[in-house]
């Protein structure tokens, strides 16, 4: 899904148990440096209340849930970590704080670590223990244990769940190296994603979910260095055989009209048509306020890489004012286009501008571009002659600054890439089909016609497309270029100090290790590592570039396995992928296609349960006071509801006991402020599911079209509970405004506590449904809805009105607040917080460690520096240094020996933000629709 907020959030504004030691490579120390050992269990075998940092509530419950690694923190200049022995014990015996000094120097340092409070065993508290080196050790050790101790803690953080892993890599490699052992990646001792919750709810109604299933971008091939040099052809590899869809029979008969610039982008590439440069500067202004929060609704984010200030600076094509100026008198319409979505790494781009008068247009961005170049460093300028088109290029080595223009009939094209150039102009010389001549094209602008609607961009991602990022020779390119990455990420750990302390100043050309992946020549240069093969780390070569045209066997191998098992998930025929988005005032849209979905899709039991049937315009009992609405149509005939229906009926099949349903069920949780008190008077990480579903405010209405079978339900219903569990339910009517009710309640002779202590289930069968609550106010609430609409003599006729009856043709909706938001997150609160606690924690350890190293450097700016991508506290928090405890911490979340219970949704979640999907099953596909209104934005 991550691969899929980047992709569409490029588009719209283009047009990371966790060990905390504090342990730090410094300069080369000299061949006499002094190593120490210290004994852990000797060292805090006194404690007491003195040695407490603090002992925040939160450890109280959540100490048997968290990571609980100590920390040492010795002065700069000096290393030291932990080593443990085979049998780990709470006791620390057998442990060891092992360090490297320089001669001559004392050492204070401190180690940090969880126990229990010495007067309340319950309790549990951050405890520091303050240790002294003399100049002259009392205690020494070899440099063995210390190389080792140092690999061994370095391979804990050697994960792509902590930021500056290619860092841990080279420093657990190194060390382990001296002692003649191996090192291996051990990472996190436990996930840092969990599955649920209102994010995922909120990725598959929306659609997100179907595509990540459909392109599988997360799943590379798992390719390893070996000894197998045998090559084969890719054009020998057949790739996807999985048969095109037949587009004939799904077209109108009257043509749809078509974006301009279709003509010229290559069928096999996504587009993004936007209608106008209005549009475009209005996406780019905004891109922050939306994209940026719908990312973190899906999968916050800690770590971040500018994608659009990088692409734009490449380019040369900044959005200033005065482009601004340009643009809005001389381009109608933009078009974005490229081969792949790999944004993160590097990819081909081109911006293709309609407009009237092309010469000008023309001149004016050559300007531009050539004035952006000279802030870039070996900027050439090159000409390039195919077919009959002239094209311009400014580029430097490291491809920072990548520009090629070039002017076709009505458009201006620029591109950072000659073979995406190549490929549009082959497109304009009839060489290759464009998208212009696609049916699948053709059918998704009839469905999200141009005409008549506010669209802000539309993206098509065809068939041939996806099928092309499918095929030999983009699986296997993808995968060569990430291990090439990790081989510069390597060499740029080698020479950290040297590139950050400015002393590269000639280019110098670096040899790799044997043990290390291909990655052609490889230069050091002032701005890092550069592979004349695979680009930088801030940019990689394009694929569209590798032009790999021969594989090992076993790449090939790989890539038909992984084919093989991604074929056997489709039906019949391949998807292309369609996306329409709008920005109207305060409110963001999204209207997605996926024609068809793979086998095996989460959605299927959602299918099987809804069959044909769609919502009918007046389905539900809706109404002002829901914070959280799920509203399904229901195949009454679906095998699940028939199986329900044989075990209501003891097994008569002939007997529909669920006949009454009409076609939907509503779900909502109500706004209830004595509930909501309630739930905000207990400490966030002590909630229980008790305690929550005590009185909660949940409602399930379910509409009725035959209150006869709906009576002999309910009856069906409380004698099968009688009979099967009597004597622990007591049935009690109530009454509302005449309208009886029924409450259900533990017997008093259950001993299991005091019945009024616990939940309680309410109902109330009226005419046109069953409500269902667990909270009488509910319950209460909708008897008055009804007698409402009873009164309300026009409501009344239009519920029997046969145009109020057609169906909506969505087939399950949903709306949330952000306050419903909060309250659904706060059932799983414990393994949200974990969560975000873990993503928000994996930035320390890098924080610290550069600090550590480079105390004269901002750890942050040096990180950015290093890896080419800014940490982000994922809630919206800051990190900080705190001082008593030597580490930074989170804002928000705090630190793991010292946690905060922080937000565990994503950033910018207000109270009165609305989040409305819709979605439903066509064409053997899915259609969904997500609106987003942000209160920040009135």
């Amino acid at each position: 899904m991550s691969r899929l907020i980047t992709f569409v959030g490029f588009l719209l504004i283009s047009i990371p148990a966790l060990p905390f030691l504090e342990g730090a490579e410094t300069e080369p120390m000299a061949a006499d440096s002094v190593y120490f050992s210290i004994d852990v269990g000797h060292l805090i075998e006194n404690f007491d209340k003195s040695h407490i940092v603090s002992d925040p509530k939160m450890l109280e419950a959540s100490f048997h849930q968290m990571e609980t690694t100590p920390r040492v923190v010795v002065p700069p200049g000096v290393e030291a970590y932990l080593l443990e022995p085979q049998d780990r014990n709470n006791e620390y015996a057998g442990y060891q704080i092992i360090g490297r000094k320089p001669p001559g120097v004392a050492v204070d340092g401190q180690f940090y670590v969880l126990r229990r409070h010495p007067e309340q065993a319950q309790k549990s508290t951050l405890a520091k223990f303050d240790f002294h080196v003399d100049e002259t050790p009392a205690t020494t050790c070899e440099a063995s244990d210390f190389h080792r101790a140092k690999g061994r803690y370095f391979q804990l953080l050697w994960s792509p769940d902590y930021a500056g892993s290619a860092m841990f890599r080279h420093l657990a490699i190194e060390s382990l190296r001296e002692v003649g052992e191996s090192a291996s990646p051990i990472g996190p001792s436990w996930p840092l994603r969990r599955s649920g919750g209102v994010d995922e709810t909120i990725r598959l109604v929306s659609g997100g979910r179907a595509v990540s299933e459909n392109l599988q971008f997360d799943r590379e091939l798992a390719i390893t260095e070996g000894d197998d040099h045998e090559l084969k052809k890719l054009s020998d590899v057949e790739g996807i055989r999985v048969r095109e869809i037949d587009w004939t029979g799904r077209l109108s008969k009257e043509p749809p009209q078509l974006d301009p610039l279709a003509r010229l982008v290559p069928h096999d590439q996504y587009a993004v048509f936007v209608p106008s440069f209005a549009k475009l500067v209005e996406i780019v202004d905004r891109s922050r306020e939306f994209t940026r929060p719908i990312a973190q609704w899906f999968e916050p984010q800690s770590r971040t890489t500018d994608v659009l200030g990088f692409y734009q600076s490449q380019l040369g094509l900044s959005l200033d004012i005065v482009t601004r100026q340009i643009g809005g008198t001389l381009v109608d319409e933009v078009t974005i286009t490229g081969s792949d979505p790999y944004f993160r790494t590097g990819t081909d781009i081109a911006v293709l501008m309609q407009t009237n008068q092309p010469t000008i247009l023309y001149q004016a961005i050559l300007a531009q571009i050539s004035g952006h170049s000279s802030l870039h460093e070996h900027v050439a300028q090159i000409e390039h002659q195919f077919n009959d088109h002239k094209i311009v290029e400014w580029s430097n080595p490291r491809r920072d600054f990548s520009s090629l223009v070039t002017v076709v009939d009505d458009a201006v094209v620029v591109s950072n890439s000659i073979a995406q150039m190549k490929a549009i102009l082959g497109t304009v010389d009839s060489q290759t089909q464009s998208m212009a001549e696609l049916d699948e094209y053709r059918f998704f602008r009839e469905r999200y016609r141009r005409e008549g609607t506010n669209e802000s961009a539309l993206i098509v991602i065809t068939d041939a497309a996806i099928r092309r990022w499918c095929g030999p020779q983009w699986r296997i390119s993808a995968a060569r270029r990430t291990r090439a990455r990790a081989s510069i990420a390597e060499l740029t750990m080698q020479h950290a100090d040297a590139l950050i302390a400015g002393d590269v100043k000639d280019e110098t050309q670096l040899q790799i290790a044997s043990n290390l992946p291909d990655a052609g020549t490889l230069m050091l240069t002032s701005g890092g590592v550069r592979s004349d093969r695979y680009g930088t780390l801030d940019f990689q070569t394009p694929i569209a570039e590798l032009n790999v045209t021969t594989a090992t066997t076993g790449e090939v191998e790989l890539y038909v396995g992984w084919r093989d098992r991604y074929q056997r998930r489709w039906r019949n025929v391949f998807d292309p992928i369609a996306l329409q988005l709008s920005i109207d005032g305060n409110s963001f849209s999204g209207d997605l296609s996926v024609i068809p979905l793979i086998l095996g899709t989460e959605y299927r039991s959602w299918q099987t349960l809804i069959g044909d049937v769609t919502l009918k315009s007046n389905a539900g009992d809706r109404h002002d006071e829901e914070l959280l609405t799920w509203l399904m149509a229901l195949d009454v005939n679906s095998p699940q509801l028939r199986f329900a229906s044989m075990f209501l009926g003891n097994g008569e099949a002939n007997i529909n006991m669920i006949s009454w349903i009409d076609d939907s069920i509503h779900l909502y949780l109500d706004s209830d402020e004595t509930w909501m008190r309630q739930l905000a008077a207990q400490p966030v990480w002590e909630s229980s599911s008790e305690k929550i579903l005590k009185d909660l405010p949940i409602g399930l209405f379910v509409p009725s079209k035959d209150s006869l079978k709906q009576a002999l339900f309910v009856g069906a219903v409380r004698t099968f509970l009688s009979r099967s569990a009597p004597n622990l339910i007591r049935w009690e009517s109530i009454k509302h405004k005449d309208i009886e009710f029924v409450q259900a309640t533990a017997a008093q002779s259950t001993p299991i506590g005091d019945p009024q202590d616990m939940p309680q289930l309410y109902y109330v069968t009226l005419p046109d449904g069953l409500t269902i609550s667990l909270n009488e106010r509910v319950i209460r609430r909708a008897i008055d809805r009804h007698l409402a609409r009873k009164e309300d003599t026009a409501e009344l006729k239009q519920l029997v009105d046969e145009d109020a009856m057609a169906e909506s043709g969505a087939q399950l909706e949903t709306r949330i607040t952000g306050v419903g938001a909060q309250l659904v997150n706060a059932f799983g609160y414990q393994a949200g917080l974990n969560r975000m606690h873990r993503l928000s924690w994996g930035n320390l350890p890098i924080l610290n460690y550069l600090r550590h190293r480079y105390p004269d450097r901002d750890p942050k700016t040096v990180y950015r520096q290093l890896f080419g991508q800014t940490l982000v506290e994922p809630g919206g928090g800051e990190y900080a240094w705190d001082d008593e405890i030597s580490s930074y911490v989170s804002t928000l979340q705090g630190y793991h020996l010292e946690p905060k219970a922080g937000p565990v949704l994503g950033l910018n979640i207000k109270p009165d933000d609305v989040i409305e999907t819709s979605l439903s099953f066509q064409d053997d596909g899915l259609r969904a629709k997500l609106r987003i209104t942000s209160a920040s934005s009135n």
